[in-house]
């Protein structure tokens, strides 16, 4: 949508008429701990409102990245006009900002083991039992420039590049009498988030994966 401010605009268009799109300041950045960054810029431009749009979609395309800011990618852009051909420029980011490739994020939890049989520390015969065994999780967030094939979900991870894995969890099982056997083990994927740019290939990413130890008590868990 655009908005008409003749009157206050008037002043900037005697001083300040580009041609192409000026940056004028005003930089808003978010970066939070969890999730995606996001960036937005003002930029004034002076073209005919007729090429407008051709002029926004050559200069602030889509899913192309901000020259100072490779990681953080155009998601859409505003125009406000000031006054005649002379347009102010919302243009709004989305990415990883900085020069971190990948953001990652843990978390440990528990998982419980129920069965007949000795717990670590127990001094006892086998009884039946619940047992909280240490676990850990990872969130990896990253963006791409082309759309993600459909990942096996269940099936070994492979970090995206300049990632690394977390610790992994304490293993607390020793002697275990007719385990079950945890295929695939490792850290392994559960869950892929794409949130993918419009009319691009641009692609923002989350990874979800735990960690399996290979064997683990039998009777469930």
């Amino acid at each position: 949508s655009v908005e008409s401010r003749p009157f206050r605009a008037m002043a900037l268009c005697t001083r300040f008429t580009p041609t192409s799109p000026q940056d004028v300041g005003g930089v808003q950045i978010t970066s939070p701990e969890a999730g995606f960054a996001t960036m937005r810029r003002r930029y004034q431009l002076q073209v005919p409102e007729s090429s407008l749009a051709s002029t926004l979609s050559g200069a602030f395309a889509k899913g192309s990245n901000h020259s100072a800011h490779s990681n953080m990618h155009v998601v859409d852009w505003n125009p406000r006009q000031l006054a005649g051909n002379l347009w102010e420029i919302g243009v709004s980011y989305r990415g990883l900002f900085g020069t971190q490739p990948v953001k990652r994020a843990m978390r440990d939890y528990s998982e419980t083991h129920s069965g007949n049989f000795v717990a670590p520390g127990q001094p006892t015969s086998p009884m039946q039992t619940d047992v909280s065994e240490p676990a850990v999780a990872a969130t990896f967030l990253y963006v791409v420039t082309t759309v993600p094939t459909r990942p096996a979900y269940g099936s070994p991870y492979v970090p995206p590049s300049g990632a690394a894995f977390p610790g992994s969890p304490t293993y607390i099982w020793a002697g275990l009498v007719d385990p079950t056997y945890r295929y695939p083990n490792g850290w392994t994927l559960e869950n892929r988030s794409i949130d993918q740019i419009a009319g691009t290939t641009v692609c923002f990413v989350q990874d979800e994966v735990l960690y399996y130890h290979p064997l683990k008590p039998g009777g469930g868990s």
